[in-house]
């Protein structure tokens, strides 16, 4: 029995999709059992979560604590326009999303984190990421992730898309409640998108 055979074949073929697709590269059999833990996470990332328009930069798996005592498996991702923790299985799920512009800083290593933990200072909170792998992927995550941080345009680039969508969500609920007309709606959705 193969690592996923409990699955249906279209889940399985979307798994290796996604790999190729987050990874930008073939996808072998230890790329696949390396994220075997989170294919889940990452499918209900991919399917629920991520916008048409989002790029997923780096993705490593981790646990995270939810809670004090409470922690849980999943996927923490670098997209174009955010930060994402997403964990799902068969009982529960659960995203965590944190705006790019928001985070201040990464710590590794050093008290009071474990050799496989690192924290991130985002705003005022320190969220403490655990069971990292410390290879290749965490170095090009961690990389990426202090190239956004180092590198405001990136972070203006990522809040002016947050914005857009934000402006387009509001004018199309002001169509919906009849307070634009759908030639004024068109106006404005053509003005946001050409800003």
């Amino acid at each position: 029995m193969g690592l996923f055979s409990k699955e249906s074949p279209e889940d399985q073929k979307a798994f290796y999709s996604l790999l190729n697709k987050w990874t930008d590269s073939i996808v072998n059999e230890k790329t696949k059992g390396e994220f075997a833990g989170t294919k889940t996470s990452m499918l209900y990332t991919e399917r629920s979560i991520l916008n048409g328009t989002e790029k997923v930069l780096a993705f490593i798996e981790a646990d995270y604590y939810k809670k004090e005592s409470s922690k849980i498996a999943g996927v923490l991702l670098i997209t174009d326009q955010r930060l994402l923790y997403a964990h799902k299985d068969r009982k529960s799920q659960f995203k965590q999303e944190w705006k790019i512009n928001k985070i201040n800083g990464i710590k590794e290593s050093g008290f009071p984190l474990k050799s496989n933990e690192f924290q991130l200072d985002i705003g005022k909170s320190k969220i403490v990421f655990s069971r990292i792998r410390k290879k290749d992927r965490y170095k090009h995550f961690i990389q990426t992730l202090q190239e956004i941080i180092n590198n405001p345009s990136l972070n203006e680039k990522s809040v002016k898309k947050d914005n857009k969508y934000t402006l387009l969500e509001q004018i199309s609920d002001l169509k919906t409640k009849g307070i634009l007309t759908e030639e004024e709606f068109q106006q404005e959705k053509e003005k946001i998108l050409n800003s």
